[in-house]
């Protein structure tokens, strides 16, 4: 191996180039991908997909084509949630973050949990206070978000009452 070859687990590295493996105009792929993440973007803007992303493409892609309209929309979010949860070279951490203001708690993910809430207090104006950290997942941020769906007020912003006080103090 040279000096300048190196190992990537990409087997795409454009649109085009993941169009050709499933067999599908670049174009439609393009529309299909426009707002759903299963490719990481690089600094120079260029996609790249892993086997298992041009796998979870193709299955998704054709059962959303077939007339079973329901199911393919949830074969679709199965892809998408494990695709979301695959590693990605760094951690990921869920953490609670409250706003005494409004007595709501943020159940969110981040790689860097403190910058988000910093960026967070500034783009809302209001003051949250990082109650917890844990790493966790995209897929674990979802499950908690279902757990306690019965509080959500607006977006990842929850009351913080009963089941979910009960549940971040006992952190």
């Amino acid at each position: 191996m040279t000096a300048q070859a190196r190992i990537t687990p990409y087997v795409a590295t454009t649109v085009a180039e993941a169009a050709a493996l499933l067999d599908i105009h670049r174009a439609t792929l393009s529309d299909f991908l426009r707002d759903h993440p299963f490719f990481d973007e690089t600094p120079g803007g260029r996609k790249k997909f892993t086997a298992g992303h041009i796998a979870l493409l193709k299955e998704a892609y054709y059962k959303c084509r077939s007339p079973e309209t329901k199911q393919a929309l949830s074969a679709f979010e199965e892809a998408n949630e494990r695709v979301a949860s695959e590693p990605r070279g760094r951690k990921t951490y869920i953490y609670f973050a409250h706003c005494a203001a409004t007595n709501l708690m943020k159940i969110g993910v981040s790689d860097d949990p403190l910058r988000r809430i910093e960026d967070l207090t500034k783009k809302t104006g209001l003051a949250l206070a990082l109650y917890h950290v844990t790493e966790g997942s995209f897929t674990e941020e979802k499950r908690l978000h279902e757990q306690f769906s019965s509080l959500r007020r607006e977006g990842e912003y929850f009351a913080y009452e009963g089941a979910l006080k009960d549940y971040v103090e006992a952190l």
